[in-house]
């Protein structure tokens, strides 16, 4: 994993919840070893949907190319029409069950499964955000 992965990795890992809410108010631009997605249909369907389960497999892929990085599931990341992008926490429902479906997809997600990865939970008051 790069090294800016690991120390925001450290972070989030040591701060949780108040880290994530650091990167939504000061946004933490995606790049080759940061990128952030939100769960297709957070409330309703509890499985991961062809969406989720393509940008799970191009994520990994691009980490493995980059080697290493951080995949965060529960903030979306868009640009506005003048191009800033704006950064919300979108929480996921059932996040143990859609964290169990994205871990059963790692041997056919990527040709290679990346060495050291460390997948953790970060609960927040009747939501969770999934960090891989």
């Amino acid at each position: 994993m790069s090294s800016n992965a690991e120390l925001l990795l450290n972070k989030l890992k040591d701060n949780s919840y108040k880290q994530i809410k650091r990167m939504i108010s000061e946004p933490q631009v995606e790049n080759l070893w940061i990128d952030f997605k939100c769960k297709e249909d957070r409330n309703i369907n509890v499985k991961a949907s062809i969406s989720d389960k393509t940008n799970f497999a191009k994520a990994l892929s691009g980490f493995t190319n980059a080697s290493g990085g951080l995949l965060i599931w529960g903030i979306d990341a868009r640009k506005d029409s003048e191009g800033i992008f704006n950064y919300s926490e979108q929480a996921i429902s059932n996040v143990s069950s859609f964290r169990q479906q994205l871990e059963s997809l790692l041997p056919d997600a990527v040709s290679r499964i990346p060495e050291g990865i460390e997948i953790f939970t970060i609960l927040i008051p009747v939501k969770a955000i999934l960090v891989f």
